[in-house]
């Protein structure tokens, strides 16, 4: 009798043990797999953010980097700032603004965009898109931003006339000119609050000739 009691409290203390056991370890499981889904929801929020820069803050960090490169003091800066980043506009105004939308970019004249896409792509193209969107309206307040949509627009035009084309063609290259002259001014201006050192680095970087 006493054997078998005995027996008996043995088995109920295993048992119990091995509820205690099983609760722990699915405490731990879930509290790991929460942290995780914390973790994993906090890192795509993160990245989310990281994709979702403010355009002042990059220019000027931008501007820092460049001025670090050059070597430039804080007043030499002063002088040296304003006529970069007039010498970069222009660039950019004479070298083919727009030449994404041309080639199969967002509603281009190689391919239009279909609908879903920038879903199916994932948060980064939606990104990428909206940046470029951002850069070709800034690009359209120029003249050669203005001529170049235009001429895009006659190009998606199927019942365009040769005319049509040629006169919209004739506008951007006459724009392009009118900036390749001021470009080429304000490289002018650049040089002379440059030292040699500076003028040499950007003449590699492209921006001087």
């Amino acid at each position: 009798m006493l054997k078998r009691s005995i027996v008996a409290g043995l088995a109920v203390c295993i048992v119990a043990i091995l509820l205690v056991s099983q609760s722990f370890s699915a405490g731990g499981a879930g509290g790991r797999g929460g942290a995780g889904a914390r973790g994993g929801a906090g890192g795509r929020a993160g990245a989310g953010q990281r994709t979702q820069r403010d355009p002042a803050e990059m220019q000027r960090l931008m501007n820092e980097r460049m001025k670090e490169q050059l070597g430039a003091t804080d007043e030499q800066w002063k002088d040296i700032q304003p006529r970069l980043q007039k010498v970069m506009t222009l660039s950019r105004q004479v070298s083919a603004p727009g030449r994404g939308m041309m080639f199969g970019g967002p509603g281009g004249f190689a391919g239009r965009r279909q609908p879903g896409t920038a879903r199916t792509r994932g948060q980064d193209t939606g990104d990428r898109t909206r940046t470029g969107t951002t850069r070709r309206a800034q690009a359209q307040q120029t003249a050669v931003g203005k001529a170049t949509a235009e001429l895009q627009e006659v190009l998606r035009n199927e019942e365009a006339t040769a005319d049509q084309i040629k006169e919209k063609l004739a506008a951007l290259r006459t724009a392009k000119d009118k900036a390749q002259k001021e470009l080429a001014a304000a490289q002018k201006e650049l040089k002379e609050k440059l030292t040699v050192k500076q003028e040499a680095f950007l003449v590699l970087s492209g921006y001087l000739n």
